[in-house]
């Protein structure tokens, strides 16, 4: 799970950065942008969804000591908690859920602000924040000769934010990007992000090369799904990925506790029938999570489009 943990949360934030501020951007173009309704609209596609996962996973793990944790969860602090190298048991995976949306109360106001003046601005902006999240990054684990700041590395804000700052720069630039080249990466992009997986342990190479060259591959991924004749986007597009991709956030909320519970509730069962089991309750959860709360939400959510 770590393995694969470390291209996912790349890809994760590439994809948000990209996401939101082409909905920003398209909304600055065809109108003026109402931050009220950006984060109303933001409040109803994740509060729902979270508050229900963090009250019933906390009443299933009330003999849990991390009772704090819940709260923390709730309120989107998680990645600050842990960067301070405190654990958060069954909640720990929100870390990256609290780092995107630390991002997204701060930067549709910058992109706003820098957009008034011009793209190339705004383009800048994310550009600059990025270089300085690597720095920031690149100087702790450099000057760290006892290890004291890796969690810190790993989940602060102003380490982690790179990715998403990539997606908002690859959002402004898009249209002046090749197709071409991001189809003859494609592949290769894949294949980095599955080696990259394999990389574990805490070293500088870790932080230094690793996860930037599969943020970088993630920014590729993304331009090549952009472009619906090649196979990656065709294969992504399929009924069944595409459903997958509708209870993603659900799936992202209830993986974590639920292999941690199967785990602590089943500790003589064999690990494969525990992925089975967790994989299967995941999606059990997720399915009823999307359907009876997520698409009630979602629906109410329109009324707060900007144009």
């Amino acid at each position: 799970m770590a393995r694969a943990a470390t291209s996912g949360v790349s890809l994760f934030f590439v994809l948000s950065g990209f996401l939101i501020t082409s909905l920003l951007v398209r909304e600055a173009t065809t109108g003026r942008v109402r931050l009220a309704y950006f984060y109303a609209r933001r409040a109803l596609r994740l509060l729902p969804a979270l508050a229900v996962c963090v009250a019933a996973v906390s009443v299933w793990c009330r003999y849990d000591r991390s009772v704090s944790a819940p709260s923390i969860s709730a309120l989107y602090l998680s990645n600050i908690l842990m960067g301070s190298g405190h654990l958060l048991g069954v909640f720990s995976h929100t870390w990256s859920l609290s780092m995107e949306e630390q991002f997204y109360l701060a930067w549709p106001v910058v992109l706003v602000v820098a957009l008034r003046r011009s793209r190339r601005c705004a383009t800048a902006t994310a550009v600059v924040g990025a270089v300085l999240s690597v720095a920031i990054a690149v100087v702790l684990v450099a000057t760290d000769r006892q290890g004291v700041h890796w969690e810190r590395v790993r989940f602060s804000p102003d380490t982690r934010a790179y990715g998403l700052f990539i997606g908002c720069a690859l959002a402004l630039t898009v249209s002046r990007i090749s197709y071409r080249s991001a189809r003859a990466l494609a592949v290769p992009a894949v294949v980095a992000c599955a080696v990259a997986s394999t990389r574990t342990g805490e070293s500088a190479a870790q932080y230094l090369v690793w996860r930037p060259l599969v943020t970088i591959a993630a920014a590729v991924i993304i331009v090549a799904l952009l472009d619906d004749t090649t196979l990656i986007s065709r294969v992504v597009a399929a009924r069944p990925l595409a459903y997958v991709g509708k209870i993603s956030y659900a799936l992202y909320l209830w993986h974590f506790p639920v292999l941690a519970i199967v785990a602590a509730h089943l500790p003589r069962v064999s690990m494969g029938i525990r992925a089975v089991v967790a994989i299967g309750l995941s999606a059990v959860f997720s399915v009823l999570s999307y359907h009876a709360l997520e698409l009630p939400f979602l629906r109410l959510r329109a009324r707060f489009r900007s144009v």
